[in-house]
């Protein structure tokens, strides 16, 4: 029991480490650097909300007769255009060159929505793919 405590005490104690360590990061970086880093979180949180759009849009099966009523549906198409309005406002703050990249993050979430929520599978040519987007997309933000 006394190891379990200490395990856990310990992954804390980790965590607030980390924790600092990524603040004191920030802190000392040049303010065109935050910017970009800060550009860079939100663009991973619209490529995020876009595809929970996108598997909203799957899991909403809609037909003619409740294309209106479908929550699913309706909250999938909110979704997805409140993740194109962040995309519009920070093209504002970014440049589309580094902004537009982020966007094919989405293809990565929207995989793994597929294979944890749908239980779609997932090949190794998918993982692959995914691996090489996740490369691309860091070469291209340099």
């Amino acid at each position: 029991m006394w190891i379990c405590r200490r395990t856990i005490l310990f992954s804390k104690q980790r965590i607030v480490l980390d924790f600092i360590n990524i603040i004191y990061w920030i802190c000392f970086l040049e303010v065109e650097t935050i910017n970009q880093v800060i550009i860079a979180i939100v663009c991973l949180i619209a490529a995020f909300l876009g595809s929970i759009g996108q598997l909203l849009f799957k899991l909403s099966n809609p037909t003619f007769a409740n294309l209106f009523f479908n929550w699913k549906l309706i909250a999938g198409f909110a979704l997805y255009g409140i993740s194109s309005i962040i995309y519009v406002i920070i093209l504002k703050y970014g440049e589309l060159s580094y902004v537009y990249p982020f966007m094919a993050m989405a293809f990565i979430f929207t995989m793994l929505w597929a294979w944890w929520i749908l239980k779609e599978s997932v090949t190794l040519i998918n993982i692959v793919g995914a691996l090489l987007l996740l490369v691309a997309v860091g070469m291209m933000v340099r």
